[in-house]
């Protein structure tokens, strides 16, 4: 009798964590997290590869200690913040792991040199690495060697039977023609299957949902976990000796579990208030495939149970206004979808919105797209049109694919574009078509307040095709409550350049009202990969993005200011039309949230009640 043999792989951590070298330019910490899961689940043998050293500590091809030591100084430096932040940036599909280290390092440079986010101690920058497969990397061979055997038969025999026919080249009875007919339909699909496997899409789409999710969970959770622990030790004095109760000594205390310590604290503390003074603002940014990591993993976190979320089976007045707390330490800050590859539906309110319980969560929301974004038009559509319960076409489009709007309705043959634009004054609306573009009016109660973006959103596939949103869902179909499609900002990025002379940063800035056919076909010959990640280069895009998630929105606005002493007595509202301005001299479009004004122009309390 053998004795099995020992697999080191089932010991492996989950992840593993390394900190990125920091000089004295930035107070501000940063971490790369790899998961450690496997590109292959019948080779998980396989070491994840380190790091490169200039850019990350490595000690002996590994980080400087373990995944639980490296989260506790995550967890340390949170809680010893007055106003803790953990920021995660999260990448799409079809990343390599040195694309992905590049990717981080340059977030984490501009972080070191934006004066107003550098000097922010109490900010920890993690960027996480789930386990994407390069598309370089997939082999015809191990796409055969996967396939079952009745689809290798079949395309066996297919080919048998192509070369027999174009050797012979005999005239075929329509007998015989009719199952070859047959049987090279089936030999095809089969062959486009494999192509479709080549692509990694779906394999990445897997690993995303089924290794990437799991373990971004687990991560922050254990974050949670440690500066939970942490809080309750620096409340020690009053912990080892609660009143009226049997003195706790430290060595029962460490031997308690989570719970136990918990219960312990409610038992010392009998006020009304968290272990955690400062809540851990969690942030996500996110890119392509990267956002459904991040919707999925918010879906898991959010506490399903809490009074304020549960609210009532009235579509008319549902009363759910579930909180952004996560846990014992989190709270959901902001949220930025670059390029995301979710589907549209996902701002649309409707019964089949199944993110709309999560995204509402975060305070702030924004979501970056153009409408040349080849990578989702073409490559995502066409995957997803296998496994997306969509009747239409535009059903089937996915959230980066969303613009403003430029037609009236659908069947309009000319656009209002380029004569629409916003203006400050609420009587003057013709100022570029860039720029803020959701106007600015009054309501019923004489207040300001910007329009409804669900109304300046659509879909168009080509000048000739193109649906608003509430063309793709009828009035009868949308619920009473409010569209979570008002809770986002949004950046309309098709005519984005850094330079007024210079060229588009994500697609060839036309400024058309819409792309036809020949302009896809040149973003396909020139400019493939930028349609999906140019924002990554731009440097306004990156100041925007970057600042969003690190500051939000009221400090993106004051970032100017404070640089400028020319500035520094703007108002709120002088600063909101600069930054409307500056995106007009950049080509892009923006639709303004009506919470973004309210809250941090106009100081009003925030308000989700009806979302």
């Amino acid at each position: 009798m053998t004795t099995p043999t020992h697999d080191i792989s089932l010991d492996r951590e989950l992840f593993n964590i390394y900190e990125f070298q920091r000089d004295q330019s930035t107070k501000l910490t940063g971490y790369f997290v790899v998961s450690t899961a496997p590109i292959d689940v019948d080779n998980p043998q396989d070491e994840p590869s380190p790091p490169c050293k200039n850019i990350f500590k490595v000690v002996n091809n590994g980080p400087e200690a373990s995944a639980e030591e490296m989260i506790k100084r995550i967890a340390a430096t949170l809680v010893e913040s007055k106003s803790p932040e953990l920021i995660v940036d999260i990448h799409g599909y079809n990343n390599s792991f040195l694309g992905v280290q590049e990717r981080y390092k340059k977030i984490y440079q501009y972080i070191k040199t934006d004066v107003n986010i550098k000097e922010n101690a109490g900010s920890v920058f993690i960027g996480y690495r789930w386990p994407s497969e390069d598309l370089r990397r997939p082999k015809v061979g191990d796409a055969l060697q996967a396939l079952p055997v009745l689809p290798g038969v079949v395309l066996a025999l297919g080919m048998l039977l192509t070369i027999i026919t174009a050797i012979l080249l005999v005239p075929l009875s329509l007998y015989w023609l009719l199952p070859l007919i047959i049987f090279v339909i089936i030999f095809s699909l089969i062959l486009a299957l494999i192509g479709l496997r080549l692509t990694v899409y779906f394999r990445d789409n897997y690993r995303a949902i089924n290794f990437g999710v799991p373990d971004l969970v687990e991560l922050l959770r254990q974050v949670d976990q440690a500066a939970f622990e942490i809080a309750l030790l620096k409340e020690w004095d009053l912990i080892k000796a609660p009143p009226g109760e049997i003195t706790i000594t430290e060595e029962n205390w460490r031997k308690a579990d989570l719970s136990q310590k918990k219960e312990i604290w409610e038992t010392v503390n009998k006020k009304d208030r968290g272990i955690i003074k400062n809540k851990i603002k969690l942030t996500f940014i996110g890119h392509s495939l990267g956002c459904l990591v991040i919707t999925n993993s918010i879906r898991i976190l959010s506490d399903v149970f809490d009074p304020g979320s549960v609210g009532t089976l009235d579509k008319s007045d549902p009363k759910k206004q579930p909180s952004p707390e996560i846990g014992n330490a989190f709270c959901l800050g902001r949220l930025v979808l670059v390029a995301p590859d979710i589907p549209v539906e996902t701002v649309i309110p409707r019964r089949a919105n199944f993110l709309r319980s999560s995204l509402r969560r975060f305070e702030e929301a924004y979501i970056f797209s153009n409408e040349g974004d080849l990578a989702l038009r073409l490559a995502s559509t066409a995957a997803n049109y296998l496994n997306f319960p969509a009747r239409t076409r535009f059903s089937g489009y996915r959230l980066g694919n969303i613009t403003v709007r430029h037609f009236d309705q659908k069947n309009q043959k000319y656009s209002k574009f380029p004569q629409q634009g916003y203006s400050p004054a609420p009587e003057k609306f013709t100022t570029p078509p860039y720029g803020i573009v959701n106007p600015l009016r009054q309501n019923a109660t004489q207040n300001h307040i910007y329009d409804s973006p669900y109304g300046y959103l659509e879909v168009r596939s080509s000048d000739r095709e193109y649906r608003s949103l509430s063309e793709i869902r009828s009035p009868d179909e949308i619920s009473a409550s409010k569209p979570i499609a008002n809770l986002f900002t949004y950046f309309d990025c098709t005519d984005y350049k850094d330079v007024e002379r210079g060229p588009g940063l994500v697609s060839q800035a036309l400024g058309n009202p819409a792309l036809n056919l020949w302009d896809y076909a040149r973003l396909f010959l020139t400019k493939f990969g930028d349609t999906h990640g140019g924002y990554f280069k731009g440097e306004f895009s990156q100041k925007v993005m970057y600042q969003l998630a690190f500051l939000g929105f009221k400090g993106l606005l004051s970032s100017d200011k404070q640089q400028s002493g020319v500035l520094s007595s703007a108002t709120e509202k002088e600063l909101l039309q600069k930054f409307s301005d500056e995106c007009s001299r950049k080509r892009i479009q923006v639709i303004l949230a009506p919470e973004r004004y309210e809250v941090d122009i106009l100081g009003k309390p925030r308000d989700r009640s009806g979302y």
